[in-house]
């Protein structure tokens, strides 16, 4: 077989090797089936219907489905971390072709009288991109494979905040109306203070003790407002929304069920579906891999050939085949060899590092929802009633007198402190069961309810106990 078959060989050889296309969709429908499996629905209306879907769910209570979906389709963070497939996309693609050959031509005039230009005409490719293609294109996938379990991490972990600010609002909301409602018990003890001390039946210090307590009132209440407006704020950033559009979330707080939570099947399903840990795991094999390649690869330096032809000035024509071949004497690439190693020690150190936290992270957040869980138990079963009853036992001492009405409302007011207790306690056992879900990796879901497993303040504020006894202030 003569030079130039060879040559047409060779030149077709590069050119099929340089026909690789960019993954599918950037990779998002690969992302999207990972956050399936973990129970997160990604699917999105058309383009044209989605001010028409983002509408539906802002013109209604949104619940926390409706919030992760919002989410999905308007969180900032989100798209750019999906920005992010379509630069690992491009390496891919680049990984997987060769360089583009270099066409080289010179024209130089002769100084002899007669005779023609010499004229050279160069073609030149990289035969060191078609040894190291394969190797180039496997680390390249491997590369992107890691970067689609990081950024469904990034997915996950974003929702993973929505799901903590909605509890967070809710809460808030929650709080904000119980501590409206002690504020207006406060001002009715005042101004009924003002009138017993008008009728003398107060000294001076006890009306002034009441208006105190009126203050103090106000301040937890514009506190409790202000805790609202941030939560609120916190939210909307999440999902894309302005504080000021008239949206509103259910605020109703869910019951924690009695059921245990199996700590060690989510250790388990931690090591198995943690899609950070994954992504990390697959990074160390990618430099695992890489590290053999650099071995064999650093002696090789670069290598062109190609073919040149050349017509000298008394018109003789010369053509064949050229190489171009970097000898590694001075400079053995060894430097790569290093930073190789060092990166891959620094991987494997990431995975433990890791493997080690989100151990800590499951277990730590177990143990925080099974505290909340108790404290809900005990606000529930026990210290709400018992507030209850000494509120109905005092109503009764009051209409015989027994004791004055400041008591009665002091009563209630502490009645009213024991919700903000339990609002408090289910907060953070909803946050803490959502950093649960996620530090296991496990779905985003959370049990299902009905009415009576949930909690709601606006159910249990009642008017303030009756003043009925105003007459008292004329004895």
């Amino acid at each position: 077989m003569n030079r130039i078959k060879i040559l047409h060989l060779f030149l077709l050889a590069l050119i099929l090797s340089g026909c690789t296309s960019l993954p599918k969709d950037n990779g998002l429908s690969d992302v999207h089936d990972l956050l399936n499996e973990r129970g997160v629905e990604t699917t999105v209306p058309d383009s044209d219907k989605l001010d028409e879907f983002i509408n539906s769910l802002v013109t209604e209570l949104i619940s926390l489905d409706d919030a992760t979906q919002l989410a999905l389709i308007n969180n900032t963070d989100l798209h750019k971390s999906y920005a992010n497939l379509g630069i690992a996309a491009a390496d891919v693609y680049e990984a997987g072709r060769i360089s583009n050959p270099i066409f080289s031509f010179s024209q130089l005039d002769s100084n002899q009288s007669g005779e023609r230009d010499k004229i050279t005409l160069g073609f030149v490719a990289s035969l060191s991109d078609l040894i190291t293609l394969s190797s180039r294109k496997s680390l390249a996938e491997s590369q992107f494979a890691a970067m689609k379990q990081s950024i469904a991490a990034d997915v996950l972990r974003i929702l993973n905040e929505v799901q903590a600010a909605f509890y967070e609002y809710a809460a808030a909301l929650q709080i904000q109306s119980l501590k409206q409602q002690q504020f207006k018990t406060a001002m009715l003890s005042s101004q009924l203070a003002e009138r017993y001390r008008r009728a003398g039946n107060i000294s001076d210090r006890e009306e002034l003790e009441e208006k105190a307590k009126t203050s103090n009132a106000m301040f937890e209440s514009f506190e409790a407002n202000a805790i609202a407006l941030a939560a609120r704020t916190e939210l909307a950033n999440l999902l894309g929304l302005t504080i000021e559009e008239n949206w509103q979330i259910n605020a109703e707080l869910q019951i924690p069920s009695n059921t245990e939570i199996d700590i060690t099947s989510l250790k388990a399903t931690a090591t198995q579906s943690r899609m950070d840990l994954l992504a990390a795991q697959l990074e160390a094999e990618r430099l695992a891999k890489q590290l053999g390649i650099t071995n064999w690869t650093r002696y090789l330096g670069d290598l062109d050939v190609g073919f040149e032809r050349e017509r000298e000035t008394d018109g003789a024509k010369l053509k064949g085949p050229t190489v171009e071949w970097e000898v590694p004497i001075f400079n053995q690439h060894y430097d790569e060899n290093i930073r190789v190693v060092s990166e891959f020690k620094m991987a494997m150190l990431e995975v433990k590092k890791l493997s080690t936290e989100i151990q800590n992270e499951v277990h730590a957040n177990y143990l925080k929802t099974k505290d909340a869980r108790a404290l809900v138990h005990e606000y529930q079963h026990n210290f709400i009633p018992n507030q209850s009853a000494i509120v109905s036992r005092a109503q009764e001492e009051e209409n015989f007198m027994l004791i004055g009405t400041f008591e009665l409302l002091d009563t209630k007011q502490e009645e009213y402190e024991s919700y903000v207790g339990l609002i408090e306690a289910l907060q953070n056992y909803w946050i803490a069961y959502a950093n649960l879900m996620y530090a296991a990796g496990d779905s985003l879901s959370l049990p299902s309810s009905t009415k009576n497993d949930v909690f709601n303040i606006e159910d249990h504020l009642t008017s303030s106990p009756s003043n009925g006894h105003d007459a008292h202030a004329h004895h």
